[in-house]
């Protein structure tokens, strides 16, 4: 037996699987099961199917708010500017699949490749700095700090050559919460 669109469809809507299972076996279910090796469904709160960050080699900058267009775009200008020499090396994921996630949502999302993930949210788009979210999906996952989009090429370039780790960034945010660089002297 092969895995059919119908039967995705029964998984990923919550709801629809627990109310074929209380009405028997669903249809497909009648025959042997399928040998799978390994699936993964996230299923949200709401009973839709959680999509997982797409594979990339560059670091994710994730978007969850998609309620002012312009400002996306001025916040991934100010990530990929050019800033002594050095850029970020980023991926957008610009997917309303991912809109409105919280951060446990994005940590489940995000697997486990990934030692952290970067998130423009209604905060960033409502904030006059556009502080991104960064979330640590190794040492502690879920732990967060928020960074100016114009230092995210020094949190990128740190730590996807493990040179720092997301300690040393969030033990040097200010006191609002956002990492606005190393002070230089």
């Amino acid at each position: 037996m092969t895995l059919t669109s119908e039967m995705l469809r029964d998984f990923s809507d919550g709801e629809a699987m627990l109310s074929a299972v209380a009405r028997g076996r669903p249809q497909w279910l009648r025959e042997p099961p399928p040998r799978i090796q390994s699936v993964r469904v996230y299923i949200r709160s709401r009973g839709t199917a959680m999509a997982k960050l797409p594979d990339a080699e560059q670091a994710l900058v994730v978007r969850t708010d998609f309620s002012d267009q312009a400002t996306w775009e001025a916040v991934q200008r100010d990530i990929t500017q050019l800033i002594d020499g050095f850029q970020a090396y980023v991926h957008f994921v610009d997917d309303r699949e991912f809109s409105g996630l919280s951060v446990p949502e994005l940590v489940k999302a995000a697997g486990h490749d990934r030692s952290y993930v970067m998130v423009v949210d209604r905060t960033t788009i409502e904030s006059a700095d556009h502080p991104v979210l960064v979330i640590d999906l190794f040492d502690e996952p879920g732990r967060t700090f928020r960074a100016l989009p114009s230092s995210v090429q020094a949190i990128e370039n740190n730590l996807s050559i493990a040179n720092m780790d997301f300690e040393e960034f969030a033990r040097a945010v200010g006191k609002d919460g956002i990492f606005r660089g190393f002070p230089t002297f």
